[in-house]
């Protein structure tokens, strides 16, 4: 048979072709080039070292970065698991088993700046109590609900640094802020059973429990201090002491050494609530 009859009997003949295989023809056979790249890269890739020199570096980055986040965990435990930590943990823990207690702790906050963080406790009206030196002369002052997940930039107020006390307001944005009630009715002596609740040693919220151990007098000052003898470590300045009835009756600024009995006692100092409370009728519309 002729080869042009041959050519049109099988349907190769140029027009069929370029309607039936022209361009899916040529995008086939150049998949099929592509395919055949592939492969023969994969068959480079797999016949030479280069690649598996760079996948040992990587692996080896890996764990070099897996061992750096370790050392630093393993280093920041020290400091949240010791003999000072593990002891306040233990107290709180037990003591936040109560529901009187869990929800004074939700109005404790932490008071974070540029220069450090601190302690504090909302009253009402988005007002809280700190410490003055918790925020002196910081740029910008965050005040953190860590009970309910709660964040707001908080301005100052009014304060006192003779007393060592600040006001700052926080916009709740019409939220009702959980709050400790001042105590306005009844005294206090030493003796008194009392909580004190704040943000030590990098922890957020710890509860403990202690008593009034008398007051100080500091200085050349006329007024006098509550001293508490409670755990109170660095982070706890602006920590509220609340008396059994679950209302606030002092602040806590800084610690001291004290003799009881035959033996000195770090305790805790605080400015009973009976001072701030001129300062925050001020403020309050």
């Amino acid at each position: 048979m002729p080869a042009d009859e041959e050519a049109a009997r099988l349907g190769l003949t140029g027009t069929n072709a370029d309607r039936d295989g022209g361009a899916d023809g040529s995008d086939g056979a150049e998949g099929a080039e592509d395919r055949i790249d592939g492969d023969e890269a994969g068959d480079d890739i797999d016949g030479d070292e280069l690649p598996p020199r760079r996948t040992w570096i990587r692996n080896f980055v890996i764990v070099l970065v897996v061992l750096a986040l370790i050392a630093n965990a393993l280093a920041f435990l020290p400091r949240l698991f010791n003999l000072q930590t593990l002891p306040l943990l233990s107290q709180s823990r037990e003591l936040s088993g109560r529901e009187d207690v869990r929800r004074l702790k939700e109005a404790v906050v932490q008071v974070g700046t540029d220069n450090g963080k601190g302690s504090g406790f909302h009253v009402s009206d988005g007002y809280i109590v700190t410490n003055y030196h918790v925020i002196d002369g910081a740029a910008y002052i965050i005040v953190e609900f860590s009970g309910i997940g709660k964040r707001f930039a908080a301005d100052v107020a009014g304060f006192d640094p003779d007393l060592d006390l600040a006001v700052l307001r926080v916009d709740g944005e019409g939220e009702a802020l959980p709050a400790i009630e001042i105590e306005r009715e009844r005294g206090w002596s030493p003796g008194d059973r009392v909580y004190v609740i704040g943000n030590p040693l990098a922890l957020k919220q710890i509860a403990v429990e202690g008593e009034i151990a008398g007051t100080l007098l500091l200085g050349d000052g006329s007024d006098r201090v509550m001293a508490v003898d409670a755990p109170i470590h660095p982070g706890n300045s602006g920590s509220p002491v609340i008396n059994e009835h679950g209302r606030a009756i002092a602040v806590i600024y800084a610690v001291t050494a004290m003799e009881r009995g035959d033996e000195t006692r770090r305790v805790g100092l605080a400015v009973p609530l009976r001072e701030p409370e001129a300062l925050l009728s001020e403020l309050r519309p």
